[in-house]
C-alpha cells in the first residue's frame, strides 16, 4: 500500500477504510469539505434542523447531504454555483431551501424524493 494511505478499521465498519495520509479534506461540525473549502462533500445523516452553507464553498458534491432527513431548512450563499448530482436526495423533511444568486447549474435529481413541498426563496442570501 502506498505510504500516502493510512489504514483504520473503527467499530462501526466492517471492513476498513482508506484515509489519506496527507489531508485532501476538512471537517466542520462533522460536515466534510474539500481541503481549500470549494466543496462540500458530505453532511453526517444525523444533522438536524437549519443547515447554512459556507460563505466560499463554490458547489455541493453528488450526494453532499443524501438521505439528511433531520434537516428543515437549507441556506445556499451567492458563492455555490452548482448543486451536484442528487445533492439533496431523500431530505424528507426540507422545507425550506433558500438559493443565493450565484446557482448556474442544478445537476439530476438534486431534490428526488424530497417528500414535503419545498418553500424556495431565490436570491435572498446577503453575505453579511
Amino acid at each position: 500500500m502506498p505510504d500516502e494511505f493510512l489504514e483504520a478499521k473503527p467499530a462501526v465498519f466492517s471492513k476498513p477504510i482508506r484515509c489519506f495520509s496527507k489531508p485532501k479534506f476538512c471537517s466542520i461540525d462533522g460536515v466534510l469539505y474539500s481541503k481549500d473549502m470549494k466543496s462540500l462533500q458530505m453532511c453526517p445523516m444525523s444533522y438536524e434542523g437549519e443547515f447554512k452553507v459556507p460563505d466560499g464553498v463554490e458547489y455541493t458534491s453528488s450526494r453532499a447531504f443524501f438521505s439528511c432527513s433531520r434537516i428543515t431548512k437549507i441556506v445556499i450563499p451567492d458563492s455555490v454555483w452548482d448543486i451536484g448530482y442528487e445533492s439533496f436526495s431523500q431530505c424528507k423533511n426540507l422545507q425550506t431551501f433558500v438559493i443565493g444568486n450565484g446557482v448556474e447549474e442544478i445537476d439530476e435529481g438534486a431534490f428526488e424524493d424530497c417528500e414535503n413541498s419545498i418553500r424556495w426563496c431565490l436570491g435572498l442570501v446577503s453575505s453579511g
